[in-house]
């Protein structure tokens, strides 16, 4: 038996489902330009990339291959979205960078799951996964000292709101 997925059902969520397919080569490049000659609310259908966290997938694997089939306003808001996201997906990096390096130095055992470390190692060519937090696991007994290093990292921005959320605990 066949499943289908009943939210599937839009001409913008097929195209996102038909650019993933095409990408694992599930889907012939014909079959593929079949859904690109449908009508399509190109607007739409970049709510339907953001909502899934895919616009530099779809970016990098759609709108940068087939750019004629987007109108400039499309263009544009996939092209600022993808720099957006990529200086996000930087500023991210680099702050697990700054964690790493005082953990580190003060002999903490950690790692990083999910999140810049875990895109580095699938997309190392390309950023087409991204992150919006990053996660951490330390040994219970480190987190008052892992609390105390992150706050004296002082990672607060001029707009006064910390770029670490506070911590849970479990």
């Amino acid at each position: 038996s066949r499943v289908t997925l009943s939210w599937f059902s839009t001409p913008e969520e097929k195209l996102l489902l038909a650019v993933c397919k095409k990408f694992l080569g599930q889907l012939s490049r014909e079959s593929f330009e079949q859904f690109l000659a449908q009508p399509l609310d190109q607007i739409q259908f970049f709510k339907v990339c953001q909502k899934h966290r895919l616009v530099l997938f779809v970016n990098h694997v759609l709108v940068k291959v087939y750019p004629s089939y987007f109108n400039e306003t499309s263009l544009n808001a996939f092209d600022r979205e993808a720099k957006k996201y990529t200086f996000s997906h930087l500023k991210l990096a680099s702050l697990a960078l700054q964690i790493h390096r005082s953990f580190k130095k003060h002999g903490i055992v950690h790692a990083f799951l999910k999140g810049p470390v875990l895109a580095e190692q699938l997309f190392p060519e390309n950023i087409l996964r991204y992150s919006k937090d990053l996660d951490v696991l330390i040994r219970p007994e480190d987190l008052g000292e892992a609390d105390r290093l992150v706050k004296d990292l002082s990672l607060i921005p001029k707009n006064g709101k910390s770029l670490i959320p506070k911590l849970a605990f479990s």
